[in-house]
């Protein structure tokens, strides 16, 4: 099984970020020449901004380096992006190295933190006083 070494766990975590970057260039290039991009189906149904409003804008905006758009599309995944990928980091290696899958106590508290975080922001972006929160 290509799972019981830290070779083939390593060819595994590759394979998956390989193909999320596939998909993401795959995306960013439909969107670029056809000027198209998935809606937000909670938008279109509630009229209401989620918590990831903007994430496409974002990361579009993040390619061009114009941070202050990205800021504006959605401030609370930009603030997270880089923890998010360390966290992402961190739980790769101890995949690979230890075969190890579960989540310690501290890891599965800062997902929990996460998750109520992501809920508070998508509930004040669309409050008017906090329209600022809202993507542009």
């Amino acid at each position: 099984m290509p799972q019981d070494t830290a070779k083939g766990r390593f060819r595994i975590i590759l394979k998956n970020v390989l193909y999320v970057l596939a998909l993401g260039m795959a995306y960013y290039i439909f969107t670029k020449l056809t000027g198209w991009a998935l809606p937000c189906f909670f938008n279109k149904i509630f009229n209401l901004y989620c918590p990831g409003c903007g994430i496409t804008r974002m990361f579009w905006a993040l390619l061009s380096l114009d941070f202050k758009l990205a800021a504006q599309s959605n401030l609370f995944v930009l603030v997270l992006f880089i923890p998010a990928l360390i966290f992402m980091l961190f739980r790769a290696k101890k995949f690979i190295v230890h075969g190890n899958t579960s989540y310690t106590k501290t890891e599965s508290i800062l997902v929990i933190i996460t998750a109520v975080l992501a809920v508070l922001f998508g509930i004040l972006r669309n409050i008017p006083y906090f329209e600022f929160l809202a993507p542009h």
